[in-house]
């Protein structure tokens, strides 16, 4: 019984294995050196876009407090009535279905309706509204809806705080 290689002369052997590590060796470079070349170049780019990003934010954040200590508001939103502020932000925090009324009290306040709103998204949207906003709810007024998990609202927001 012949074994396998037996009739192969040392010469051709020796071709025969360099052949076999050069393939392997191919198909390393293929399926895995390459991949990962390809995916770090992807994230180095990211990487440069996510700081040239946080550099642009901290631009930003420090216009921002230089802008808030003198009492001033950022740009864009000087324009923003109240009441589209109001709506904005409603719209934003996912209530727009349950707007029932937006209207105007008084100079620098605001009167708000929601029925049958998401509790949760009520609380968000109110804590949006007096940290990032600057404005105050001076009245409010909660029942329980049909739902689990609903409310209907009916409050007041202030400009410039109470």
């Amino acid at each position: 019984m012949n074994r396998i290689g037996e009739n192969i002369q040392p010469r051709e052997r020796v071709a025969l294995i360099l052949g076999a590590l050069a393939a392997a060796g191919l198909v390393f470079y293929l399926l895995v050196w390459a991949p990962f070349g390809v995916q770090r170049a992807g994230l180095e780019n990211r990487l440069e876009e996510q700081r040239a990003l946080l550099g642009w934010m901290q631009a930003a954040a420090a216009q921002v407090q230089a802008l808030r200590a003198r009492g001033e508001r950022p740009a864009g939103s000087a324009d923003e009535s109240l009441l589209a502020l109001v709506e904005r932000t409603a719209r934003g925090a996912g209530l727009a279905d349950s707007i029932r009324r937006i209207r105007p009290e008084g100079a620098r306040g605001v009167g708000v309706r929601l029925e049958d709103a998401a509790f949760d998204g009520v609380l968000r949207w109110l804590g949006d509204l007096t940290r990032d906003g600057g404005l105050s709810v001076t009245q409010l007024e909660a029942q329980r809806a049909a739902a689990a998990g609903r409310v209907n609202v009916t409050l007041r927001l202030q400009a410039g705080g109470p």
